[in-house]
């Protein structure tokens, strides 16, 4: 069963959840398909800002 949970923050594409798992990613908030967060890389980013600091 595929329920409309929103839309992607950075495509606006349509995000679903899908037999109870979100087809995408949840970071910080917001809600990102797969492809934007592979092109962003967001969870690695703020892995390199920590070991910076």
């Amino acid at each position: 069963m595929d329920e409309k949970v929103g839309h992607c923050a950075e495509c606006d594409k349509t995000i679903y959840c899908k037999d109870g798992f979100l087809d995408g990613v949840h970071y910080k908030g917001k809600i990102y398909c797969w492809e934007c967060d592979q092109i962003c890389n967001m969870q690695n980013l703020d892995e390199n800002d920590e070991e910076l600091h």
